[in-house]
């Protein structure tokens, strides 16, 4: 926003492209090439790798695992929540009295508290490890759709913006550590694919089926509240998937 009051829209695009090819990739470039692991932790790893005890899920595997499937309703509502509430934000914002300039705004809550819970999640997983944390990862989306469905107000929005910003933070650190955690890094790239394929199912499916609810007559309230309980249940469900930890 503060681009665009500067230069205007269309110059913000030009502003963007500099900055990523002169500030986005040279940085990228420079972290990884101090990023590598130490010799003695490059031996570390290799140790592990060899270990009996670390499994070697395939794609198969993972969808013969019942645990899988009792955790995926957690996984895959961030990515249903979020999609449906910006795809709907034209039916969302005049009902709760928002502006589209105070819901960008709240865009700037969420990039930075996003960025901020990536950080914590990932000091946690180490400590914790994900299969412990991963039932939490509705709490955030629980409170912010209900308490927003709840509370009235323009400050509301930050609220909101905020938890949002908090789960996605912690979904993204938490399932990409999840899936090496409990079934091993063999298969890594096909277990993600799979998980990507089903999310992108869940967010295209997001704006139809809100929009079927709104055009029954559904309140923004009730709507909320909606999902606040679908992100509830599929947090009680998470909590029977890998409670156990690996196969």
């Amino acid at each position: 926003m503060l681009i665009i009051a500067w230069v205007g829209w269309q110059q913000s695009w030009l502003v963007i492209a500099l900055a990523i090819g002169l500030i986005y990739l040279p940085l990228a470039h420079w972290l990884l090439s101090h990023a590598g692991p130490s010799e003695v932790e490059l031996q570390g790893m290799e140790k592990r790798l060899r270990s009996e005890d670390l499994p070697d899920g395939s794609r198969r595997t993972v969808l013969k695992d019942g645990r899988f499937w009792r955790a995926l309703p957690l996984l895959l509502t961030p990515g249903f929540v979020v999609t449906g509430v910006f795809i709907h934000q034209g039916f969302i914002l005049p009902e709760k009295s928002w502006s589209p300039a105070l819901f960008a705004t709240a865009f700037i809550a969420y990039g930075a508290v996003h960025w901020l819970g990536a950080m914590v999640t990932g000091s946690l997983v180490d400590r914790f490890s994900a299969v412990r944390l991963m039932p939490l990862i509705g709490g955030p989306f629980v409170l912010g759709l209900g308490l927003t469905a709840w509370l009235e107000g323009q400050w509301v929005v930050y609220l909101m913006m905020t938890l949002f910003g908090i789960g996605f933070g912690m979904i993204g650190t938490i399932m990409n550590a999840l899936w090496a955690e409990v079934y091993g890094t063999t298969h890594l790239g096909a277990i993600r694919s799979l998980i990507t394929a089903f999310g992108v199912v869940s967010t295209a499916m997001s704006p139809i089926l809100l929009g079927v609810m709104i055009d029954a007559g559904v309140g923004v309230n009730t709507l909320l509240l909606s999902m606040a309980i679908l992100a509830f249940l599929g947090s009680l469900l998470a909590l029977s998937s890998y409670r156990y930890g690996r196969l």
